[in-house]
């Protein structure tokens, strides 16, 4: 029962490994959409999709948050399983 638990932890680990990765390429999506949404090299302010790049920024708080809790639950089973 012992190692059943423990390969049900290791595989939620990996799940949740895998979910950490993509949650980070797309906040790194959301960081590109906004620098070239708000590139003032690209165009004028009047010019830029703000509304776009704030709607960005929102998903990027909820991705940011989301990463912080995979993280939590990567480290609490790291923890369980390795000390």
């Amino acid at each position: 029962m012992v190692d059943e638990n423990r390969l049900m932890m290791k595989g939620r680990l990996d799940e949740l490994r895998r979910e950490r990765k993509k949650q980070e390429a797309r906040g790194k999506l959301l960081l590109r959409q906004i620098a070239m949404d708000l590139n003032p090299a690209l165009r004028d302010i009047e010019e830029m999709d703000v509304a776009a790049a704030a709607q960005a920024m929102d998903e990027l708080i909820m991705t940011q948050a989301e990463l912080l809790g995979i993280r939590n639950r990567i480290t609490d089973l790291e923890e369980a399983l390795y000390g």
